[in-house]
Formats: C-alpha cells, structure tokens, sequence
C-alpha cells in the first residue's frame, strides 16, 4: 500500500524556494542517477556500519525524522510549584449542621459524628500531601516548568542515534539548535509526531531558562512554527481542527511498526544505570515508529 493520496511533502515545498524549472530530460537522467546511487556498495556498507556502531538502520531519505523524551526536574527545583491539599484545622463546633435536630442526645450524637469526621481528615492529612505530591512529580515531566528534556533521538541516513546521555540539557538544547541550523541549510525536513503541540514548545522553553539562544526564525509571529518543521499530527488532521490521534494507534492504522512501551516510564528507566539501555532502545524505537509512519502518509 502506497503513500495516502493528497498528502506527499515536497522538500521544496517546505522551504519555499523559487528555482528555475529542470527540463524533463535533464530531470529524468538525474532520478536515473540518483536511482544508480542508491544501489552502490558503499551505501550499503554505512549501514552495516550504523547497525555496528549500535545505530538501528532506518530509511528516511533526505528527513530528519526525531522525538524527545522528557523527564521530572529535581525536587527542590520544583516544589515551590507543588500546591499541598490544605490541612484542616482545629476543629469548631459552631460549623456542626445539626438540621432539625433538637433533642439533646441527637445533637450529641451529631457533633460527635463530626468530631470523628474532623480527626479522620486530620489524621489522612499527610497521605493526602503524599498521595498529591506524587501524581504531581508523575506529570511534571509535561510541563517545561517542572520538566526537562532528559534525551533527543533523531534518525538519518545512516541510522537513529540517542543524544543526552551526558546529562547536559543545556548543551543538548543547543545541539538541537545546531541541528535546526543544519537542516535549513541543506534543506532537510525535520518530521516528528505532535512536535507543534509538545516537543518544540518545550524544547523553546527550556532553552530561555538555560539561556540558550533560540534562532529567531524557529516561531514566526509567535504562532508559525518554521517551514521546516513537519508535524505528522497536523498531516493526519488534514485540515481539521483539534483532531488528533495517538500515535501507536495510528501506526497501527498504517500497518507499520508499534512502539514499544509508555513515555511515562522512560525517566524511570533512563535514571537507573541497570536499565538505560532500555530507556535508548525505547526512544529509538518510536523514532522508528514516526519515521515508518511518515513514510506511509508519503511525508518521506
């Protein structure tokens, strides 16, 4: 099954270029070459190479195709972000409702109940602050203010490769960056999934905090991401707005290859030395997943 119709992404209709017009015949001897090219023995030989080096061989054509995993902050960067279930305080007995109860023993028996109820929800108190501070740290990784980018992985021509193991967010943030400049310049589409509603918000935010020189051109009148940029999500909507998909359900669609487990357990495993390679073996795997994905919707 071939690309979608409607949906095949030229390089130069991302970067909007003007060029003169080839010839037919000029254009066709150079598809015959570049057909040639593909067939070489030293291409070939590069991937074995990437598959050697630890890299996972993926056919993205001219794309950069990449997606980032992002993890909680440290504690005591965030908790001045964590808003605890207020504590109750002493108990009064003038916010007792006794309804229409006027006998002595009822009213008794009312203000006891409530008494009972106070102590309890004074005594769960401190379950509730751990209970609340823990579904917080679980969801800080999806915020720029309490999260950071913890690893990119990218895919080109000679395989997916992992960056971010140094711990170094700042230096990976302007390595992106470098990657964006890269990219413009030889006018390689950067494809990933959701990346204008996830990945490049938070990627922007976190390098103002770690003043990390954002290019000027990456957000064009603070709503257009640059033309280089491919969001899969936005390909899917065809034109229609808020509709989304997740993208192991679109994969699954297409036929193509599945992810490989959640994003929320990632920081968990990236942390721990014993299961790092889990965590790598899990990004490059959704990068595959995208590119395989990109490749069907006729995006690469």
């Amino acid at each position: 099954m071939g690309a979608a119709a409607g949906f095949e992404i030229s390089v130069d209709d991302l970067f909007a270029i003007d060029e003169p017009a080839i010839e037919p015949a000029v254009e066709a001897e150079e598809k015959a070459e570049e057909k040639k090219e593909v067939k070489q023995p030293k291409k070939a030989t590069k991937e074995k190479k990437a598959k050697a080096d630890g890299e996972t061989a993926i056919s993205v054509g001219n794309a950069i195709v990449w997606d980032i995993e992002t993890g909680p902050r440290p504690w005591p960067e965030i908790e001045q972000f964590f808003e605890a279930p207020a504590k109750p305080g002493e108990f009064d007995p003038a916010t007792v409702k006794y309804g229409n109860a006027k006998a002595e023993d009822k009213r008794r028996e009312k203000l006891e109940e409530a008494k009972a109820k106070h102590a309890a929800a004074v005594a769960g108190w401190q379950g509730e602050v751990e209970a609340a501070k823990a579904s917080f740290i679980t969801s800080a990784a999806l915020s720029p203010v309490t999260g950071r980018v913890l690893a990119i992985g990218y895919a080109r021509k000679s395989g997916i490769v992992v960056v971010g193991e140094d711990g170094n967010e700042a230096d990976m943030l302007a390595w992106f960056w470098g990657l964006y400049d890269e990219a413009i310049k030889e006018r390689m589409p950067m494809v990933g999934f959701n990346i204008f509603g996830f990945d490049l918000p938070f990627i922007v935010r976190r390098s103002w905090l770690l003043d990390v020189d954002v290019p000027a051109d990456v957000l064009q009148q603070n709503r257009y991401w640059a033309k280089v940029f491919v969001d899969l999500m936005q390909v899917w909507a065809c034109g229609k707005y808020g509709d989304s998909i997740k993208l192991d359900k679109l994969a699954a669609y297409l036929g193509c290859a599945r992810k490989s487990g959640e994003g929320s357990a990632f920081a968990g495993l990236w942390e721990k030395k014993e299961t790092r390679q889990e965590a790598i073996d899990y990004l490059k795997q959704d990068v595959r997943v995208t590119g395989e994905v990109a490749k069907r919707m006729g995006v690469i």
